[in-house]
């Protein structure tokens, strides 16, 4: 299993296909991307599976000035 995890400054991409998005229920859209990038942004991990169960591809990079 892949996991995301900031350890320093680091850029979230999030790519999405809205009409795949779009087939869960609006609640629960909100719900799960809510914590998934709360988790990203404390710098917990975050199962990269999790996000692509909701249609989304994720890649955090470190960032580069």
């Amino acid at each position: 299993m892949s996991t995301l995890q900031a350890t320093g400054p680091s850029i979230l991409r999030i790519g999405f296909d809205p009409a795949a998005f779009a087939k869960l229920l609006p609640d629960q859209q909100q719900e799960f991307v809510r914590w998934y990038v709360a988790r990203v942004l404390k710098g917990e991990t975050s199962a990269v599976e999790e996000w692509e169960r909701l249609g989304l591809k994720v890649d955090l990079r470190p960032w580069q000035r």
